[in-house]
C-alpha cells in the first residue's frame, strides 16, 4: 500500500532526525478514520481513503517497521489523548466531540471508554437533528454532521459572501473572525447553535459531567462554544438542572496523534 509505505518512510525520517532507528521504537500507534477493526488491525473502510477496503494496516506497518503496531479509530485516539492527559483527565463521565471534515464522538461512562459491542457506538455525527434534512453519505438524512462539519461551514461562507472574498474554508473563516469580521463570527455562532441542539439531546440521554470539543474546526472554539453552550442550556433538561461545562480539547487537532501514541505505548486495550 502506497500510503502505508509513505507513513513508514515518514517515521524513519523522524527517527533519523533524532539520531535513532526503527529498533529504538517501542511501539507505533495509528489512528484511522472510518470503520476500524482494532482487534484484527484492519481498516474495513475509510471516508478519507475511498479505495481502502479491508486494509491490513497493523500487518503492513509491522512488516515495514517491526515494532508492535496499535491501530484504533481516530475518534478513539482523540478520546484517549484528552482523557488520559488532556481536558478530561480525572473525569469519569465525559462526552467527546470532534469537528472536522466529519463529526466524531466518544464516551467515557463510569470511568471506562465505551464504543459499543462492535465499536460503532458514539457515532454522534450521524444522529438526525432534522428528519427531512439533507442526505448524508451514511444513508441517513439530516445528520448532525451535515450541519456543523466542514461542508456546512463552506456552504454558509458562500451564503454570507465570505467565500467570494477568499474565506472559503474553516481556517480562513476563522482568520476573518479573529480579525473582527461580523459575518465570520455570525457563521461560527450559527454552527455553535446547531451543535448545541445536538448536545442537548445527548446531555439528556447520557447526563455527562463534562463535554470536550476538539478537531480542526474547534480551533475556532472561542466563537463556536459560547453559542453551543447557550443553545444546549436552552434545550436540555439536564443542563438546566446543573452546570454542564463544554470545553475545548487540550491537544487541538493533534489529539489523534497524541492519543494513538499513548495507547500504543501503554498497550492499553480499552480503546479498541
Amino acid at each position: 500500500m502506497r500510503v502505508l509505505g509513505q507513513v513508514a518512510d515518514a517515521i524513519r525520517e523522524l527517527l533519523d532526525g533524532e539520531g535513532l532507528g526503527v529498533s529504538d521504537l517501542a511501539a507505533v500507534g495509528v489512528g484511522s478514520a472510518g470503520l476500524v477493526d482494532a482487534t484484527a488491525g484492519v481498516v474495513r473502510t475509510s471516508p478519507n481513503l475511498p479505495s481502502w477496503h479491508e486494509v491490513k494496516v497493523q500487518g503492513e506497518l509491522s512488516a515495514r517497521l517491526h515494532p508492535p503496531v496499535c491501530l484504533i479509530n481516530d475518534a478513539a485516539a482523540f478520546l484517549a489523548a484528552e482523557w488520559l492527559a488532556g481536558a478530561a483527565q480525572g473525569h469519569d463521565d465525559v462526552l467527546f466531540v470532534t469537528l472536522g471534515t466529519g463529526v466524531g464522538g466518544g464516551l467515557i461512562l463510569a470511568g471506562r471508554p465505551y464504543r459499543g459491542p462492535t465499536g460503532l457506538g458514539a457515532e454522534i455525527g450521524h444522529m438526525s437533528i432534522d428528519i427531512d434534512g439533507p442526505e448524508c453519505p451514511c444513508g441517513n438524512r439530516g445528520c448532525l454532521e451535515r450541519f456543523v462539519a466542514r461542508g456546512a461551514i463552506e456552504r454558509l461562507a458562500v451564503e454570507l459572501g465570505l467565500a467570494a472574498e477568499g474565506a472559503d474554508n474553516p481556517k480562513r473563516v476563522h482568520e476573518r473572525a479573529l480579525a473582527g469580521d461580523v459575518r465570520a463570527r455570525q457563521l461560527f455562532a450559527e454552527i455553535g447553535r446547531r451543535l448545541g441542539a445536538g448536545l442537548a439531546g445527548l446531555a439528556n440521554l447520557l447526563e455527562p459531567r463534562l463535554i470536550v470539543v476538539g478537531g480542526g474546526i474547534a480551533e475556532a472554539h472561542a466563537f463556536i462554544l459560547p453559542a453551543a453552550r447557550a443553545e444546549m442550556e436552552l434545550r436540555s433538561m439536564v443542563a438546566r438542572q446543573r452546570p454542564l461545562p463544554v470545553v475545548p480539547a487540550r491537544f487541538g487537532p493533534e489529539a489523534g496523534v497524541v492519543g494513538a501514541a499513548l495507547v500504543a505505548g501503554r498497550g492499553d486495550d480499552r480503546f479498541a
